[in-house]
C-alpha cells in the first residue's frame, strides 16, 4: 500500500516536472523572441540612420524633415537598446531554456532510477524487500522536490511565477491534492 501511494507520488512528480518545464520553456521563448525582434530592429535601424549624409544631400532644402525624421529613428534605436538593457531578455530566456532542460533530465534521471532500482530492471537482482522499495520511492520523491524548489526558485529570480502557473493550469483539483 505505501509503495503504491509513492509510486504515485513520484508520477505526479513527474507530470509536475514536465508541466513546469513546458510553462518555463515558453516563457524563455518569448523572452529570446523579444531579445531578436529588439536585435534586429536595430540592426535595420542603425543601418537606416548611416544614411543620413546621403538623405540630407539629397533633401537639399528640406533638411529639417531629414533631421526630425533621423531624431526619431535614433530615439527609436536607444528605446530598443535601453529596453533590452532593462528587461535582458536575451540573458533571461537562455536562463530560463537551461531550467526547462534541468527539468527534462531530471524526469529522465528519475525514470531510469526507477526502472534501476523498482521498476522491472530491479527483478534482475532478485527480490527486493518492500522497505528497500520504499526507501528507493522516497528518495525519488526527494530528487524531484529538490529539482522542483531549485527551478521554481530560479524561474522565480527570472520574473516567473511557476507556482502560481502550475496550480492555476490544473484547477482547484491539483491545488486541494498538492495541499493535502
Amino acid at each position: 500500500m505505501a509503495s503504491e501511494t509513492l509510486q504515485r507520488g513520484i508520477v505526479e512528480r513527474q507530470q509536475e516536472l514536465h508541466r513546469v518545464a513546458e510553462i518555463i520553456a515558453r516563457a524563455g521563448a518569448r523572452f529570446t523572441r523579444n531579445a531578436n525582434i529588439i536585435k534586429v530592429s536595430t540592426i535595420a535601424l542603425g543601418a537606416f540612420t548611416a544614411a543620413k549624409a546621403t538623405a540630407d544631400a539629397v533633401a537639399g532644402e528640406h533638411k529639417m524633415v531629414t533631421l526630425v525624421m533621423f531624431t526619431i529613428v535614433g530615439m527609436l534605436v536607444s528605446i530598443a537598446t535601453g529596453v533590452e538593457a532593462a528587461f535582458k531578455f536575451d540573458a533571461r530566456g537562455n536562463a530560463l531554456t537551461l531550467l526547462a532542460a534541468s527539468c527534462h533530465a531530471t524526469v529522465r534521471r528519475i525514470d531510469s532510477d526507477w526502472r534501476r532500482t523498482i521498476g522491472a530492471g530491479s527483478a534482475d537482482r532478485g527480490s527486493i524487500d518492500e522497505t528497500q522499495t520504499t526507501e528507493a520511492a522516497r528518495l525519488l520523491l526527494t530528487t524531484a522536490d529538490d529539482q522542483l524548489a531549485i527551478v521554481q526558485d530560479g524561474a522565480a529570480k527570472l520574473g516567473i511565477n511557476i507556482t502560481y502557473q502550475v496550480y492555476s493550469l490544473h484547477g482547484n483539483e491539483y491545488r486541494d491534492k498538492v495541499a493535502a
